[in-house]
């Protein structure tokens, strides 16, 4: 958001939550005002679409989450709450894409802040998800976070070399500095495979095809495991035998990274040596 913009933005939103704060009547009167701001094109299309968020999240959640407006202090946060007895910092967005744990990070180490992002539709001024980026910071190395990771691993065999037909599937966090993997959880679900198999099962014509065979593999394992683990992932791979070396096809097994969320860009990597043999 550019400078000119930001301060029309911040300007506008004063004026709004002032408003907002009168009763019913203000309530209405600070939804018309923004489609005013809107129409006469006073606020672009994003900063209508990020202020009409705020308004959504503030009215039907201010006395659930006992919300206080954020003043505009540089803290990267719209409002402040108590969501399940603590205390957060909450930036309410409508696209996650566009966040970074960067931007609260000098905050948590330095203020011990806690955030969550959230997440609102912007068709209907639901709450999608409240997204908590508070990864806890490394004690070993104590310059890293770590990061909730979901390992799909190859087929299960037992003693006699049979198939279980069954895949096991490890939530991990992986410190994004030392990369030291702790296992969290683990399942055994039939038919959840590991992205060396779906490559290998599949048919696909360019790299297009197959990046959306993989994308279309990620969401629907995604979705999946958060409900079983009960619990945000913010990144999906698979054990997977990485070559540094085309000449000699020398390498190293180690975990591939196929999607991350935005949201941990930059504190996870595409390649990992880790010994995953083990977990």
């Amino acid at each position: 958001m550019e400078k000119v913009d930001a301060q029309i933005y911040n300007d506008k939103r004063r004026i709004l939550f002032s408003t907002f704060h009168k009763g019913e009547e203000g309530e209405h009167q600070a939804y018309e005002w923004l489609e005013g701001y809107k129409k006469r094109r006073t606020l672009n299309v994003p900063s209508y679409v990020g202020l009409k968020a705020e308004l959504d999240f503030y009215r039907k959640y201010r006395k659930e989450f006992g919300l206080t407006v954020a003043l505009d202090a540089g803290e990267s946060a719209d409002f402040s709450g108590i969501i399940n007895g603590a205390g957060f910092r909450i930036d309410v967005s409508t696209n996650s894409d566009f966040k970074n744990l960067n931007k609260y990070e000098p905050f948590q180490r330095r203020d011990g802040a806690k955030y969550k992002v959230a997440l609102m539709d912007s068709s209907s001024g639901d709450l999608v998800d409240l997204i908590d980026v508070n990864f806890p910071f490394c004690e070993i190395c104590q310059n890293g976070r770590l990061i909730d990771i979901a390992i799909l691993l190859g087929e299960n065999y037992n003693q006699y070399g049979e198939s279980k037909w069954t895949n096991d599937q490890v939530l991990t966090q992986v410190c994004s500095h030392c990369q030291r993997l702790q296992v969290i959880h683990r399942l055994s679900t039939h038919f959840l495979y590991d992205y060396e198999h779906i490559i290998r099962e599949s048919s696909f014509d360019s790299e297009n095809d197959l990046n959306t065979i993989i994308h279309t593999h990620s969401m629907q394992s995604l979705k999946y495991l958060k409900k079983q683990f009960d619990k945000s992932i913010f990144g999906l791979g698979s054990r997977e035998y990485l070559i540094t070396d085309t000449s000699d096809a020398d390498g190293f097994w180690g975990l591939r990274l196929y999607w991350n969320d935005p949201i941990v860009t930059g504190y996870v990597f595409d390649e990992y040596r880790i010994n995953l043999f083990d977990i």
